[in-house]
Order: structure tokens, then C-alpha cells, then sequence
């Protein structure tokens, strides 16, 4: 939706509030980690709604485990985004118009920074991990799912760890992040390059 919108928006001079190469800098691998959760949200309805036929959702993940790797990608332009974030949105006020009204799309109690937000995408592989392991603890050790399900937990623990030690400072930006979550602080904790002493 964000990319929409700075898409289609022009600035007073009739140019767009931003040009398409730094937005795809901004975003990196963002549009390939969206591409990712829709097909798993597709597959895994398609296996619910037709769960009499094949009894199996192991193999959705275990798939994809080369796309998975999107993540430390990700990880590891997060900081260099969040300056081309910052920078752009004191160049074009359009375009910093834009990210505020994003943030405030969700209700007063639930708003975050689209800085956070950005974060915020990484969480989900430690999602992908609890929904397994919780898939895992109900099957039956006999089960013919039992084996692949025991991989993709395995698989998405390793991709979770490779995720966080490509976090470069990843103790003190999830310090950060809580410390920001915990104050609610008008200011915004979190930069580039800000770390916690």
C-alpha cells in the first residue's frame, strides 16, 4: 500500500514526491518478503480448506527455504534504509506527508512508526517458528507429517538465527525498540546508527 501511494502521489511541481529507484532502496527486499507471505497465506488456505486430501503443510516452508534467505539480505540494509527514509523525508515534504499518513492509518493505540513497521517484518519468521512448533507438539510421532514438520521448525530456527546475527547491533536495536515501545515517546528512539550504552 505504501508503495502505492508514493507511486501515484506528485509533489506541487507536478513531479513524483519521490523517484522509483530510492523508494526501491527504501523498501530493498520489502516487495520480495510481501511476495513471499502471500504465496505461504495462499497455500496454507488452499491446505486448510482442503485438508481431507492432503493432511501436510511442512512442505509449504520447507520449500522455500532458499527465499527465506531474503531475510538477512533485508536485515542487513535495514540501517542504510532507514537513512534514505530520513534523508528523503527532509527533502520532500510530500513524500514525509505520505509516511506520516501511513502511520496514522491504524488506530491512536496502535500506531507505529513506519521505521517500526519496517522492523516489524522480520517478527515474522519467529511467527512461522511458533506456528510450527505449536503444528509439531499436536501431530502423533507416527504421523506421516511428523518428520518434515521437525525439518521446517529446524529450517526456520536456523533462518531466525541467520536473521539475527546479521542484525549487526541486534541486542541494542531490540533494547531500543523496547525502550521506544515501553515510553512512547513523542520523539522517535530509533535511527540509524543510534545504539544503547
Amino acid at each position: 500500500d505504501f508503495q502505492k501511494d508514493v507511486g501515484s502521489a506528485v509533489g506541487d511541481d507536478g513531479q513524483p514526491v519521490l523517484d522509483d529507484e530510492r523508494l526501491r532502496e527504501i523498501l530493498n527486499e520489502l516487495p520480495d518478503i510481501y511476495m513471499l507471505h502471500s504465496k505461504i497465506l495462499t497455500e496454507l488456505e488452499s491446505r486448510i480448506r482442503h485438508w481431507e486430501d492432503s493432511q501436510r503443510i511442512a512442505d509449504i516452508f520447507l520449500s522455500r527455504k532458499a527465499e527465506f534467505l531474503v531475510f538477512t539480505t533485508y536485515i542487513g540494509h535495514y540501517d542504510r534504509s532507514m537513512g534514505l527514509l530520513e534523508d528523503s523525508c527532509r527533502a520532500s515534504p510530500a513524500f514525509a506527508a505520505i509516511v506520516q499518513k501511513f502511520e496514522e492509518q491504524k488506530p491512536a493505540g496502535e500506531r507505529v512508526s513506519f521505521k517500526h513497521q519496517l522492523l516489524q517484518v522480520i517478527v515474522r519468521v519467529a511467527q512461522y517458528r511458533l506456528l510450527l512448533t505449536d503444528y509439531l507438539n499436536n501431530l502423533s510421532p507416527d504421523s506421516k507429517e511428523y518428520e518434515d514438520t521437525q525439518a521446517a521448525v529446524a529450517m526456520m530456527s536456523d533462518i531466525a538465527d541467520q536473521v539475527n546475527d546479521s542484525l549487526k547491533h541486534g541486542e541494542n536495536l531490540l533494547r531500543l525498540i523496547n525502550i521506544a515501545y515501553s515510553v512512547r515517546s513523542p520523539r522517535d528512539l530509533l535511527h540509524p546508527g543510534r545504539v544503547w550504552l
